[in-house]
């Protein structure tokens, strides 16, 4: 066979990404999606007071995961977020999942926990290959109006697999140092939070 027969060579895709994810410029449009009381996803719109359309789920390739305090509060302060970033399987797009992860008294036990959202989600991933794998996140709610995350990962070719299964983490301050730590491990990053507890 002379090299003339052979067919161009596919375009180039960022290694760590499943070959369907298209990687993002910096630049790209970035999306920041919330999640509402009811556990609904939404676009953020121009003011708290006036968000945007509602999400069913997200889908992409989680590729960072970070921390940020935002908002005036006049009792508390700035809130806590916890920020996942997606390449999202549309060219030039980035998602940006913005989860409130402050620690608030339980209802029941009065003992200040993380949201069960966050809890969920974080627990999920880190079971992951989140270097191969592409991903779709569904809400769902549970017992006592807590929300849950759903976390589905998809074949190399796009086929969804099973919902993975996985107890949620500690509702403590510790439990999420570990658990983001080690998401960024598996993300080939450096760890986010330095204590005796990050291992």
């Amino acid at each position: 066979m002379t090299t003339s027969n052979l067919a161009p060579a596919p375009a180039l895709v960022t290694p760590d990404l499943p070959a369907w994810a298209v990687p993002a410029s910096p630049d790209a449009d970035l999306s920041v999606v919330g999640i509402d009381k009811g556990g609904t996803l939404y676009i953020y719109g121009d003011t708290p007071a006036t968000p945007g359309p509602r999400v069913p789920a997200l889908s992409g390739v989680l590729i960072d995961v970070t921390t940020v305090k935002l908002g005036k509060n006049s009792r508390f302060g700035p809130r806590d977020y916890l920020d996942f970033y997606l390449a999202a399987p549309i060219p030039n797009t980035r998602v940006l999942l913005r989860l409130p992860c402050g620690l608030s008294p339980n209802l029941h036990t009065g003992i200040p926990q993380m949201p069960w959202a966050v809890r969920s989600l974080l627990s999920a991933l880190t079971t992951l290959d989140l270097q191969e794998t592409a991903i779709k996140l569904q809400t769902t709610r549970g017992n006592q109006d807590a929300t849950f995350f759903r976390v589905i990962p998809y074949t190399p070719d796009g086929h969804e697999l099973p919902e993975v299964r996985a107890e949620s983490i500690g509702g403590g301050r510790d439990d999420l140092e570990i658990a983001v730590n080690r998401l960024l491990s598996l993300l080939g990053r450096p760890p986010l939070f330095t204590s005796p507890h990050d291992q």
